[in-house]
C-alpha cells in the first residue's frame, strides 16, 4: 500500500512539474505573438498562437489575438466564425466581448458595436479597453460628448 501512494504522489508531483513548464512555455510563445502581431507579422502570429492552442486549446489570451489577427485582415467572416466557435466552449469574458465590439466597429456597424461594448463593462465595470471601444464607436459616429465622456472613463 505505502508503495503504491509514493508512486502516487510520485506520479502527481511529474504532472506539476510538466504542467508548470507548458505554462512557462506559454507564456514565452503569448509574448512572442503578441510581438509578432505588434510587428503586423500576422503570419507568425497565427502559427505561434496554434502552437499554444496546442498545448492550451482555451488559452483566452491566444484565441482573442487570433481574432483580433482575422479583424486586421479584414476577414470579418472568419473573425465571426471564429468567435461563435469560442463562444461554445468558453463563457465570453470583457475581453472577448471588446474584441467582439471592434469586428463590429471595424464594419461600421455601430449600434452592434456599442453592445458588445456595454456587454464587456456588464461583465467587468472596470475594463477600459470596453470604454475606449465605446469612445471610438461614439467618435466614428460625432458623437463627440459621449466620445469624451467614455474616453475620461477609460484613462481614470
Amino acid at each position: 500500500m505505502l508503495l503504491f501512494e509514493m508512486t502516487l504522489i510520485s506520479s502527481s508531483v511529474s504532472q506539476l512539474m510538466i504542467n508548470e513548464k507548458n505554462t512557462q512555455k506559454i507564456e514565452q510563445l503569448f509574448l512572442q505573438a503578441k510581438a509578432s502581431f505588434a510587428a503586423d507579422d500576422y503570419s507568425l502570429a497565427q502559427t505561434i498562437i496554434g502552437q499554444i492552442l496546442e498545448l492550451s486549446p482555451n488559452h483566452r489570451a491566444a484565441v482573442n489575438l487570433s481574432v483580433l489577427i482575422l479583424i486586421e485582415q479584414n476577414s470579418f467572416d472568419k473573425a465571426r466564425a471564429k468567435l461563435d466557435d469560442i463562444y461554445k466552449t468558453i463563457l465570453p469574458d470583457a475581453q472577448l466581448r471588446t474584441t467582439e465590439g471592434q469586428l463590429y466597429q471595424k464594419q461600421h456597424m455601430f449600434k452592434r458595436a456599442v453592445e458588445c461594448y456595454q456587454l464587456a463593462l456588464s461583465v467587468d465595470p472596470s475594463y477600459s479597453s470596453a470604454y475606449l471601444g465605446l469612445g471610438a464607436a461614439c467618435f466614428q459616429q460625432k458623437k463627440y460628448d459621449e466620445a469624451v465622456s467614455y474616453y475620461s472613463r477609460a484613462v481614470v
